[in-house]
């Protein structure tokens, strides 16, 4: 592996799975944060295939294993998608295309710098029986910093997932929390670990008990109560403004791994039971132009059926309220006790 490459590619099992089913047309999807290896993927395929097999690179976003090229393999007759950096979706395990999941875990542990950085935070914050989570790049780095943190007398507790066939013990999706509330009532707080905040917020959202975040990047540790606590209040602000609205429109996700017809039925019964208007639009891309297009005086209230992180993320800052699915049943039932993170 090159001293270079940050991530574990399991190229030599991308190599075997081409060969074993004969594919000769792959196409390889990898996150945005991941594009910039494309070459050394490429080129190490190139040599071990040896020209009997087209490669190509899909460019389009990849929010997660909800959002397979499937379509693009498709057009191109693919017989392979190489996927990297997630595991199958809960809600999408079988695309129509055979499609490699590789976890392209990384490749480094926890500095002495950042576990001790770590420590103290958990000293100052009161918290020695602690809840380990990391979205999937970093769950062996989570398992390395679990065994640090037990030689130093903490009682580390690692929550199981309710998709724990398509998930490791500890991972964490985007929208996917249910290893955080597996242990949430044995632990005094949490550490998640991933780049940046973006999990590591969804964590502070469906657990009232302190999160302290790990970025390995950065060696950052922190605690992420302000930034839920600022998160919540935005989110109840759009919530009370969408309480009395009297049409809706209601945008249905529909990617593979995003679409939920279930959870839609229930929202347009409970419309049509507190008798409220609405509009049903469809959609595959979720975002402020879409939303703006569609926009007219007569719609007070957007409600999102797809990904929960595209309204609190992307959305947050639309002039009319726009909902996440459970954001929308708080709403209208006015049960405000409890934030819904659906």
């Amino acid at each position: 592996m090159d001293k270079q490459v940050l991530y574990d590619f399991n190229l030599e099992r991308v190599v075997s799975e081409v060969i074993e089913t004969n594919a000769r047309r792959v196409l390889i999807q990898l996150p945005n944060g991941m594009k910039n290896y494309i070459p050394y993927i490429i080129n190490y395929l190139k040599e071990k295939l040896r020209g009997n097999v087209e490669l190509f690179v899909s460019t389009s976003h990849t929010y997660g294993a909800c959002d397979i090229a499937e379509d693009e393999a498709l057009r191109i007759g693919a017989d392979l998608i190489v996927h990297f950096g997630h595991t199958p979706h809960p809600l999408y395990p079988k695309p129509k295309v055979r499609t490699l999941f590789i976890e392209a875990f990384i490749n480094i542990k926890p500095s002495v710098n950042l576990i001790d950085k770590l420590v103290n935070k958990l000293h100052d914050l009161g918290l020695s029986r602690v809840g380990l989570a990391a979205s999937l790049q970093y769950i062996k780095y989570m398992n390395y910093l679990a065994l640090e943190l037990e030689k130093r007398n903490f009682t580390v507790i690692v929550g199981r997932n309710k998709y724990e066939n398509l998930m490791y013990p500890g991972q964490v999706l985007g929208c996917e929390y249910s290893c955080i509330l597996s242990i949430e009532n044995r632990v005094d707080g949490f550490i998640v670990v991933s780049g940046g905040k973006f999990h590591q917020l969804g964590a502070s959202l469906v657990t009232s008990k302190p999160v302290i975040g790990v970025d390995p990047h950065r060696e950052e540790v922190y605690d992420m109560s302000s930034m839920r606590d600022i998160t919540l209040r935005k989110r109840y602000y759009k919530i009370m403004k969408a309480m009395d609205a009297e049409n809706w429109g209601i945008v249905l996700g529909i990617k593979p791994g995003q679409f939920n017809y279930n959870a839609y039925g229930e929202l347009i019964n409970l419309l049509n039971n507190k008798g409220k208007k609405y509009i049903v639009f469809t959609a595959n891309e979720i975002n402020q132009h879409i939303l703006r297009n569609i926009d007219t005086e007569y719609i007070e209230v957007f409600v999102v059926i797809a990904c929960p992180r595209v309204v609190i993320d992307d959305l947050a800052d639309y002039p009319k309220p726009v909902l996440t699915l459970g954001e929308a049943f708080m709403a209208l039932t006015g049960r405000l006790d409890k934030y819904l993170f659906r």
